[in-house]
């Protein structure tokens, strides 16, 4: 999976009011630099638990699916894409041929959450097929409740941070991030 195009500005741009109300700021005179929190938290929660918040293009090589289930009666087979939150494919292709991404659909299984992504369609037999993914959330209403806890809270402690050298460490939101990494245990 190769990431194409990655957008870090929307999503820590409409969470900022949210955020401002959760550190209690009232005006604007720091706003950039709670927005730059904000990517900043986004970015360790991704990397921490695997989710893919910011808007962003990948490529997939064929070879990267995997087949989930299948039902031979109606020619239905579900394949686990190895990004999650996708909102799209395109480009579906197989050595050259025509776009076949029309015929499938695209199943979350946790939306705005850590859960698995899945194609539906028919069977992608043979060698050579590759496609492009849309990932990530543009809405902060579709960001499960848990991961934005996370976000807020990495960002407020940035905030707090910011004029000493008190460094922050993710680490110290372990038990918030396994929360919204397995949500559920």
């Amino acid at each position: 999976m190769n990431l194409l195009l990655v957008d870090r500005t929307t999503l820590p741009t409409a969470l900022l009011p949210q955020a401002k109300e959760h550190m209690r700021v009232r005006h604007i005179r720091d706003d950039t630099l709670i927005t730059t929190y904000l990517a900043m938290g986004i970015a360790a929660v991704e990397r921490r638990c695997n989710i893919k918040l910011n808007p962003a293009t990948y490529a997939v090589d064929g070879f990267e699916l995997r087949l989930d289930a299948c039902n031979h009666s109606t020619n239905r087979y579900r394949y686990r894409l190895p990004v999650n939150n996708v909102s799209a494919i395109s480009d579906l292709i197989q050595s050259g041929g025509a776009d076949q991404a029309a015929s499938y659909s695209v199943e979350q299984s946790d939306a705005g959450g850590s859960g698995n992504s899945y194609i539906v369609g028919p069977s992608l037999y043979g060698f050579g097929w590759s496609l492009q993914v849309e990932a990530g959330v543009d809405d902060p209403a579709e960001i499960d409740p848990a991961v934005l806890s996370c976000i807020y809270r990495i960002a407020a402690a940035y905030y707090e941070a910011r004029e000493t050298n008190a460094p922050v460490f993710v680490d110290d939101f372990t038990s918030e991030l396994v929360a919204a990494w397995r949500p559920g245990t």
